[in-house]
C-alpha cells in the first residue's frame, strides 16, 4: 500500500496535469476563436472573387457560343448557296 506522501505527490501531480489540460484547452479555444474570426473577415472577399469568377466565365461562355454560332451560320449559307463556282486568276 503506498504511503501517506506518495499519495500526496501523486494528488499534487494530478492537479497540476488538470491545470495543464485545462491551459491547453483554453489556448486551443482561443486559437479556434481567432481562425473562425479570421475565416468570417474574409468572406467578402471570397463571395466578391468568387462573383467576379463567375462574370467571367459566363462571358467566355457566351463568347464561345456566339463564335460557335457563327460559324454554324457560315457552314449553313456555304451549303443553301450551293457550290462556289471556280474563279481563275487573271494576271
Amino acid at each position: 500500500m503506498p504511503s501517506l506522501d506518495d499519495l500526496k505527490k501523486r494528488i499534487k501531480s494530478v492537479k497540476s496535469t488538470q491545470k495543464i489540460t485545462k491551459a491547453m484547452k483554453m489556448v486551443a479555444a482561443a486559437k479556434l476563436r481567432k481562425a473562425q474570426e479570421n475565416a468570417e473577415k474574409g468572406r467578402p472577399y471570397s463571395q466578391k472573387m468568387q462573383k467576379k469568377i463567375m462574370l467571367q466565365m459566363c462571358s467566355i461562355i457566351i463568347k464561345t457560343y456566339r463564335k460557335c454560332m457563327k460559324r454554324r451560320l457560315a457552314l449553313f449559307r456555304e451549303k443553301s448557296l450551293g457550290p462556289k463556282p471556280v474563279q481563275w486568276n487573271k494576271q
